[in-house]
């Protein structure tokens, strides 16, 4: 199947020009799981949150993920700074107060593109996280998600709040 998160526009075609450099973690088949899917927006699902982002005004997005206990914040294919480091900094940094996560760029976990957040941010300037929760991969567990849930109501309320601020 698709890695959904491999399956935004942005920088799309940096595959092809730099494929060394993208190979392990971005892939043109579909017997992996990072594969990215034929062409960008492909899937039902990430044709609906494109279309939701491009009719609303959203200011600030979390994608939950797992695992590594990590905020990421863009860039996923660059380790060039965003032009507004500072403001996900200090965003980052307050949510990485609240649930105890290591702040980084999205590159220092492994360089990437077609990622939600460099589209959301890089297409129409949407502070966006990437949140890796919890340590192992998709657990199952009803005891590690209702922990993993519950440290995150105060995270998502800080961000609402913070949105407000950046409209």
């Amino acid at each position: 199947g698709v890695d959904l998160n491999r399956n935004y526009g942005y920088r799309w075609f940096l595959f092809f020009l730099f494929p060394w450099k993208y190979y392990k973690t971005t892939t043109l088949f579909d017997a992996t799981n990072v594969y990215r899917g034929e062409y960008p927006f492909c899937e039902n699902e990430t044709q609906a949150i494109k279309s939701f982002i491009e009719t609303h005004h959203i200011t600030i997005s979390l994608s939950y993920h797992s695992s590594g206990e990590l905020v990421l914040h863009p860039w996923g294919y660059t380790k060039n700074p965003p032009k507004d480091k500072p403001i996900f900094v200090s965003i980052g940094e307050n949510i990485s107060k609240l649930d105890n996560y290591t702040l980084t760029k999205s590159i220092n976990m492994y360089p990437t593109i077609g990622d939600d957040c460099d589209w959301g941010y890089g297409t129409h300037g949407i502070f966006c996280y990437t949140i890796e929760l919890g340590t192992v991969d998709a657990t199952s567990d009803p005891q590690d998600l209702l922990e993993m849930c519950t440290a995150h109501v105060n995270v998502n309320l800080y961000v609402c709040q913070r949105a407000q601020l950046l409209k």
